[in-house]
């Protein structure tokens, strides 16, 4: 299972050409979710498009919306962290 310093992870949710992990911030135990490529090696088509999703995404600001709360790099493989 994934490990991080910041995050907990408690179970994958889906797996499809994005996995999406449950888990817990471990800086204030708000339940988060990772999404990642399923791509084991993603190439760098794969890291724009999430770093692109993260830019447009937590420009948004309203109540319906989730919360883009960061974009990181585990293991070469990039993160969208939402609320």
């Amino acid at each position: 299972m994934l490990k991080t310093p910041e995050y907990k992870i408690i179970k994958e949710l889906y797996f499809g050409t994005y996995v999406i992990y449950y888990g817990i911030s471990l800086r204030n135990n708000s339940e988060v979710l990772l999404k990642t490529t399923s791509s084991e090696y993603p190439n760098s088509q794969e890291y724009d498009k999430l770093k692109k999703e993260f830019e447009i995404g937590s420009s948004f600001n309203h109540a319906g919306i989730i919360k883009y709360l960061d974009y990181l790099e585990i293991n070469h493989k990039p993160f969208l962290v939402l609320e």
